[in-house]
């Protein structure tokens, strides 16, 4: 039997964790890396995970200052004008990384599998399927990612082992100081894709025994940063540098490359890819859940159940706006990398020395 009590276990947080980090690293990685460090794009996953490590660490350190709801808390340590302007900043952040996520799903479905059909069909389609998840809850969140999680990463993982015989070791080493290229870019570019981490500031109340909570996210940046490297390795060992930096997605012709033993499927491709939808489904709902959420916190009086449709509405209505994918996904990672992701940081930081502060003055009081 489920029990009914509106909480998710650390387990099935770490499992939505690596799901929602995976999304989106291993399409997009993959995709820019190649033109950014060259063959040493790993590197800057390794370092930029790392410095998602220490950013969930930020982040649950402050979670951990409260036990009813971000906003309340902000008030409490701020006051109601900037607690305000917090909430909306994260509003209007997971509402454009939203559009984002559903703009990348519709490209890549559209261009590399389902070309006879509209990309705007395919992205209604996932709406309502997202739909569903966010107005279910929490816990049925939880479930659907310990459903999917093997689901969508033992095929991956296949697809990565198989890849291995036709790895070209030239095309991976020797590494020169001239393959390094721009790491510490690399470097960020990672960070903010692993970004979502500040999904904790508003999932740690929901989470059951909460004091592990920096163990399995911990666990989290590491598993998801080992199966983009591999990837990764894999696209350049494979397709080169030039040729993954040349593709729109190295990862999906990297699935069409790979041949399972008996070639027992004609187009693994496409399944590879229906697994990944399942990432990509529980990603873009957290995104719409967390933002309804802080509706709720916002407006406690005001709000009703079709908020969440609204929501939807809106982001559906803005990917209709988005003629260029490409132009798109340079501006939203560069204003993710040098506005989205340092903003977040600070706002945890700033929350959690004055909720320390206070507490030390409460204590000398005492």
């Amino acid at each position: 039997m489920f029990s009914e009590n509106g909480k998710i276990s650390g387990r099935q947080m770490n499992r939505l964790l690596i799901l929602d980090l995976f999304a989106v690293s291993c399409m997009v990685l993959p995709r820019l890396l190649p033109d950014i460090c060259g063959r040493q794009g790993f590197f800057a996953v390794a370092a930029g995970a790392g410095a998602a490590i220490l950013s969930a660490l930020l982040y649950t350190k402050t979670a951990r200052c409260y036990t009813d709801n971000f906003f309340a808390f902000a008030r409490r340590q701020t006051a109601a004008v900037p607690a305000v302007i917090f909430a909306l900043f994260f509003m209007i952040k997971f509402l454009l990384s939203a559009v984002f996520v559903l703009k990348m799903f519709s490209e890549i479905i559209n261009r590399t599998f389902l070309t006879e059909m509209h990309e705007k069909v395919i992205a209604a389609l996932m709406i309502l399927t997202a739909l569903y998840s966010v107005s279910k809850g929490i816990e049925t969140r939880g479930r659907l990612g310990e459903l999917l999680f093997w689901a969508v990463l033992i095929p991956i993982i296949v697809v990565v082992i198989l890849s291995a015989a036709q790895i070209v070791p030239d095309r991976i080493f020797p590494m020169t100081a001239d393959d390094a290229g721009e790491i510490f870019d690399g470097t960020l570019l990672t960070a903010a894709v692993f970004s979502v981490f500040e999904f904790l500031l508003f999932s740690m109340p929901y989470v059951r025994g909460s004091r592990p909570v920096f163990h399995f996210c911990a666990w989290a940046a590491a598993a998801a940063a080992a199966l983009t490297i591999f990837i990764y390795v894999a696209c350049i060992g494979v397709l080169s540098v030039e040729g993954a930096g040349a593709e729109h997605w190295p990862t999906v012709i990297l699935m069409q490359v790979i041949r399972f033993p008996g070639y027992f499927l004609s187009r693994q491709d496409g399944l590879m890819l229906a697994f990944w939808m399942g990432s990509v489904f529980i990603l873009l709902s957290g995104y719409i859940f967390y933002t309804d959420e802080l509706t709720k916190q916002l407006f406690p009086k005001k709000y009703f159940k079709g908020t969440m449709i609204l929501w939807l509405i809106l982001v559906y209505g803005l990917f209709w706006l988005i003629q260029d994918y490409g132009r798109f996904e340079a501006v939203y990672w560069r204003l993710m990398t040098f506005a989205g992701m340092p903003v977040s940081l600070l706002i945890s930081a700033w929350l959690l020395i004055s909720c320390k502060f206070k507490r030390g003055k409460e204590g000398g009081r005492a």
